[in-house]
């Protein structure tokens, strides 16, 4: 920032007791009216405009090194303040007056930017685009509060890797790349369903989901909460479109009990950024990871623990956002959202 002399600071405090507004004075002398406005601070707590001396050594951090630091940091995978520093390092007529770490932390914040991990988002493809708009449109008048939530989730025995580096410093976290998810491992398989109104049992799903495990499920875990929830019936199935779920047996088995559903027809593929309770999942595998589990019966009780101590305001928030994701879908022409 450039330096002013005194006489231009005492001028712009002159002009303030005048009663000159701030943007008129900074446009007169020729400042910027954050530094005007910083004067005439000054001046009413110390009586006085000049600056004291500053402590430590000047700053060697130049515009031209402010600009270096944000073309390589900004919306680009694997960019630590450490690996920034050093790459700054590496540069021809740096060397030894490379930023630190600290430094490039302050120039990246100063500019606006914040680090963000990578978030899992969904590969979709244009014909699941328009599923997901055309569903948007359909159903934004829609009473989520009247909508149960269901959903399976795969828990793993062992934690995720630490992505402690892999920081991307940006300006929104829209400018942040999603990343896929490793496979394999030991697991545990689950159901469980989420209304405004409260949320199932933790069912534990052992081998692979059958049509006929996934009617017994909805029999003894989902009809004895939606009788609770909803005693005059009048509720709404969200399932999506996996094969336990639309089998010609489960669809006879929910008609003949009376289920309500969204049409699998209508639930668009590869959008779990539109169901709540995978925000809910997300919860879960948080305070999982806080816990050591070594075997399977361990994470059965862990997790049927941590999933009754779920807030219930946070469902009913959760299912509260579902209008505004869907009006973000339309404004994504279909696009997976990332802050969801």
């Amino acid at each position: 920032m450039a330096e002013h002399d005194d006489s231009k600071r005492w001028q712009a405090v002159g002009l303030h007791k005048a009663g000159m507004r701030t943007d008129d004075i900074a446009k007169q002398i020729g400042v910027d009216r954050v530094t005007v406005y910083r004067w005439i601070n000054k001046f009413k707590l110390t009586g006085c405009v000049t600056d004291l001396p500053r402590a430590g050594r000047p700053s060697s951090m130049t515009r031209g090194m402010k600009r270096a630091i944000l073309r390589f940091a900004i919306g680009k995978r694997h960019r630590s303040t450490r690996s920034i520093a050093a790459h700054m390092q590496l540069q021809d007529g740096i060397g030894n007056g490379a930023p630190s770490r600290e430094t490039v932390r302050r120039v990246l914040c100063a500019a606006g930017a914040q680090p963000f991990h990578l978030s899992v988002v969904p590969r979709i493809t244009s014909a699941q685009q328009k599923r997901r708009l055309a569903f948007a449109a359909k159903y934004c008048n829609e009473d989520w509060t009247r909508v149960v939530f269901s959903d399976e989730k795969l828990f793993r025995l062992y934690a995720r890797p630490n992505n402690k580096n892999d920081v991307v410093w940006a300006y929104d976290i829209s400018q942040v790349p999603g990343h896929e998810v490793a496979q394999g491992g030991p697991q545990l398989f689950v159901w469980a369903g989420i209304s405004s109104h409260g949320l199932t049992s933790l069912r534990i799903i052992a081998g692979s989901l059958t049509a006929a495990t996934y009617q017994q499920i909805l029999a003894d875990t989902l009809l004895p909460s939606t009788q609770e929830w909803y005693p005059d019936g009048n509720w709404l199935l969200q399932q999506d479109g996996a094969s336990p779920h639309t089998a010609q047996s489960t669809i006879r088995w929910i008609v003949q009990n009376g289920i309500h559903c969204i049409p699998p027809a209508d639930w668009p593929p590869a959008s779990p950024d539109l169901n709540p309770i995978e925000n809910v999942w997300g919860w879960v595998q948080a305070k999982l990871q806080c816990t050591r589990v070594r075997t399977t019966n361990g994470l059965i009780t862990v997790l049927r623990g941590i999933w009754h101590s779920v807030p219930q305001t946070m469902i009913q928030n959760l299912i509260a956002s579902v209008p505004s994701r869907l009006a973000a879908v339309r404004k994504a022409k279909g696009a997976a959202l990332k802050h969801y």
